[in-house]
Formats: C-alpha cells, sequence, structure tokens
C-alpha cells in the first residue's frame, strides 16, 4: 500500500510542469498588489505591486491552461501557461465607458500561447446590409455573419493545429454564436484527449444543457431564499428582460466582473431590465460579505447549499458565472452572456 501511494505521488509529479512569467506593466493608475489565479479556481496569489513595473512569476502546473492577472485597478486579463517561458507586456487602458483594461504590447512564448491571445483581440465587423432592411432582418443577417466568421476560424485551426490544447478554448469561447450543432460538430473534431481535458468536458455539458435551455424555452418559477431569510419567486419579477446569473463569492471571475455588472444594471435598470444573483455559496456570512463588498443591488437567492443548488444542479450549471438571460414571459433570449457582450444586447434589445 505505501508503495502504492508513492507511485501515485511519483506520476503526479511528472505529470506537473514549470512555468515562469515575465509580466511587465504600462501603467497610467497607481496600483498596489497583482492577483494571479486560473479561471474557476477559489484561491489566487496576491503579490504586491512590483516598483519597477515587472513582475517574475514561476511554480509548476499539471496541465497547459490560461491563467488571468488583475490588478487592485484594472480588471483581470487572460493568457496561456505552459513549458515555455512567457515575457508579457501589459499595457493600461481606458474603454469607452471608463473603466480601465489591459491590451497586449508584446508577447513572447509557446504558439499555443500567441493562438490563445487572439482570441482576447477586439473584432470588429462591416456588413453591408440591404437598403431598408427591418431590424429583424439585419439581426439575422448579423448573426449569420458572425456564425460564419467564427465557425471558418476554427475549421482552419483544426487544419493548421489538430492537436492544439487551445482548440477547445476557442470552440468554448464562440459556442453560443455557433450553437449546439455546430460546436457538436467541432467538439467530435477533437482528440480524446481534448475531448476528456477539463474545457472539452465544458463543451460536453453545454451541449447536454443546450437541449433544456435552447431559446424560447419557458424558464419554471422557482423560489428560494433571500438574504433576510424571505421566500423569493421568479414570478414575482416583472421586467422586460431578467438576467438569471449564477455566481458564488469564492468563484474569482464572478467577483472580477461584479463592477461591470453593476453598471450596467444601472445603466439598463430604468428601462426594464433586472438581474436574480444565484448564489453557490455555503457559507452565509461569505455570501452577504460579497454583495456588500461589491455594491450588488439586485434580488439574491442562495439555498447554500454549493454545487448541490436544485436550479444549478436542474439546468446542468457546470461553472460560474453563468447567465440565463430571460424576456418578460421568462422565456430564454440568450445564456453564458459575458458582461463584454450584454450591454451590447441590451442596447439592441431597449431600444
Amino acid at each position: 500500500m505505501i508503495i502504492f501511494f508513492l507511485l501515485c505521488s511519483l506520476i503526479s509529479r511528472a505529470q506537473e510542469f514549470p512555468f515562469s512569467l515575465t509580466i511587465s506593466f504600462k501603467q497610467i493608475s497607481p496600483a498596489s498588489y497583482i492577483k494571479i489565479f486560473r479561471p474557476g479556481s477559489t484561491t489566487a496569489d496576491s503579490i504586491p505591486y512590483p516598483a519597477n513595473d515587472t513582475l517574475h512569476y514561476s511554480g509548476k502546473h499539471n496541465q497547459p491552461g490560461p491563467f488571468q492577472i488583475a490588478t487592485d485597478v484594472v480588471p483581470s486579463y487572460p493568457f496561456w501557461v505552459d513549458s515555455f517561458p512567457v515575457k508579457l507586456v501589459l499595457k493600461e487602458e481606458k474603454t469607452k465607458l471608463g473603466n480601465n483594461h489591459f491590451r497586449i504590447d508584446s508577447y513572447e512564448g509557446s504558439a499555443d500561447g500567441s493562438l490563445y491571445l487572439k482570441m482576447t483581440e477586439p473584432t470588429s465587423f462591416s456588413i453591408k446590409l440591404p437598403v431598408n432592411s427591418t431590424a429583424q432582418e439585419r439581426d439575422s443577417i448579423s448573426k449569420a455573419y458572425r456564425f460564419t466568421f467564427f465557425y471558418n476560424i476554427i475549421d482552419s485551426l483544426f487544419t493548421a493545429y489538430p492537436a492544439s490544447q487551445v482548440l477547445p478554448y476557442y470552440i468554448r469561447l464562440y459556442e453560443k454564436v455557433l450553437g449546439p450543432e455546430a460546436v457538436s460538430h467541432f467538439y467530435y473534431r477533437l482528440n480524446e484527449s481534448l475531448q476528456n481535458n477539463e474545457t472539452g468536458l465544458k463543451i460536453r455539458k453545454f451541449l447536454e444543457q443546450s437541449v433544456t435551455l435552447k431559446k424560447g424555452v419557458i424558464l419554471e418559477n422557482f423560489s428560494m431564499k433571500t438574504p433576510a431569510n424571505k421566500k423569493f419567486k421568479l414570478k414575482n419579477v416583472h421586467a422586460k428582460y431578467i438576467l438569471i446569473e449564477f455566481w458564488a463569492s469564492w468563484c474569482l471571475p464572478c467577483r472580477a466582473q461584479n463592477p461591470s455588472l453593476v453598471k450596467i444594471y444601472d445603466q439598463y435598470k430604468d428601462k426594464g431590465f433586472s438581474i436574480v444573483g444565484v448564489s453557490l455559496d455555503r457559507n452565509k456570512k461569505d455570501w452577504l460579505d460579497a454583495i456588500q463588498k461589491d455594491g450588488l443591488k439586485w434580488d439574491q437567492v442562495s439555498e447554500l447549499n454549493g454545487w448541490n443548488n436544485s436550479l444549478a444542479k436542474k439546468y446542468k450549471v457546470s461553472s460560474v458565472p453563468f447567465t440565463i438571460l430571460l424576456d418578460s414571459h421568462y422565456q430564454v433570449v440568450e445564456t453564458s452572456l459575458h458582461t463584454g457582450n450584454l450591454g451590447s444586447l441590451l442596447d439592441k434589445l431597449l431600444r
């Protein structure tokens, strides 16, 4: 038995690989600390901001994949970590909404790392629409164009990099644009290892979930307790559009996007937009502290039962943050919306 456990330990260590990062910052706002974490992780390394604007960071990990980096003034930015040393320059910029964000100024690393960073590059579309077309026609043409654009990108990546570790991340990022049929096509082109890694399994969950949460399906009424221990019912929320957001106090990506979500809520709440936060916390104090610290002003509910939350289990929620946008009849409009595209969608829906 002792030999068995020693062998398991040696195998686990053999699968680990060392990584090293050199990240330089071009700041426009003074920062006090830097946080580095993996998406979905419940822990983060918090490091004092370096006096020379350059962070040297190294460690070991068991699987290549994305990390995120943030400061106390700039939200998280993703980058790829594998066995190749990474040299990265991040430039801080102001967005149109007045937020600060990072942009890649230069990058040295692996081919997978370069491929992953292309996912974060801003994408603009130039579409020639028919004269006198209706809003519905314009929306249909735009969606078809976006589908073709991203389908062709991923299809070409399969040709050029058929075994790239980054492929599942591309599929997952654009799964809502592509839809279940195209996602299924790409998923089964992945090799077995990629199908069964962490992101591959999330794609599989999306395909299973799409049957339940496809557009037009009415979300069944549910009830849960509020922080004040009162019963909340979905049918008592009356708004043109309702965002159901699954989150938790321990979820670092959830917390990182909360400032943007607060701004979106403030901008659209008087136009008929509402949010219901469904927490997957177990500890009530942690839940309440996060609500207060992040300034969340919308309805909050929880069963304080972690991943065993009945609503999360019913709709196969496998990662947070996860969102479901409903219309006034509680019909599914979209799922898996991020704050980056939620605002633009509400602009169209509530104009």
